[in-house]
């Protein structure tokens, strides 16, 4: 009888994790979910930066649809004072009329708002799409539509932004004023 309750005692005995072991357990699970939460962190940067691409396209497109139909890139009375130029998505009554998005819904261009999810409610600055087409000749002829990525790739980090708006001149000038790190830009 004596020799079963020593046997009980030291299989219990066995049993039991030391407070190192707990300590290094835990230590280990909040390095793996701390990793875990950075891996998450920029794979939703990353979505949100291929959406951001896929975008600009999109508008690039639209953009080429209207200039072959009135060979112009202007959408009349949307954008910076109505010059179809400036802050994709800004409308806010005074300097910009009408957003230049909602330009191109009403003239059929694109199906919906298309804006960046980070940007601003207003969508008048900071992580909105930019669009501007060059005045070099008497009706434009390249169309520069311009965003923001979370985590650029270093070929992004060197794009050559020299396409203007039109209080922005020089190379980097988009880049430099505000923030730009990728452009899509097309001519006819």
């Amino acid at each position: 009888m004596k020799h079963q309750k020593n046997k009980t005692l030291a299989l219990s005995k066995s049993r039991a994790f030391t407070l190192i072991e707990l300590l290094v357990v835990i230590t280990i699970i909040g390095l793996l979910a701390t990793t875990i939460i950075v891996f998450y962190d920029n794979a939703q940067a990353n979505g949100r930066d291929t959406k951001r691409i896929a975008d600009l396209s999109t508008i690039a497109d639209a953009g080429m649809l209207l200039y072959a139909d009135t060979k112009s890139f202007e959408i009349d009375g949307a954008g910076y004072n109505g010059n179809g130029q400036g802050w994709f998505n800004c409308s806010t009554g005074g300097s910009y009329p009408t957003s230049i998005n909602q330009g191109f819904i009403t003239a059929k261009y694109l199906p919906g708002i298309i804006k960046d999810t980070a940007g601003p409610e207003d969508g008048c600055s900071g992580n909105s799409y930019m669009y501007y087409f060059d005045f070099s000749s008497p009706k434009p002829a390249k169309l520069s539509v311009y965003a923001k990525l979370e985590k650029p790739k270093q070929s992004d980090e060197t794009l050559n932004l020299g396409a203007t708006g039109p209080y922005c001149t020089g190379v980097d000038c988009m880049k430099k004023t505000y923030g730009v790190n990728q452009v899509v830009t097309v001519m006819p």
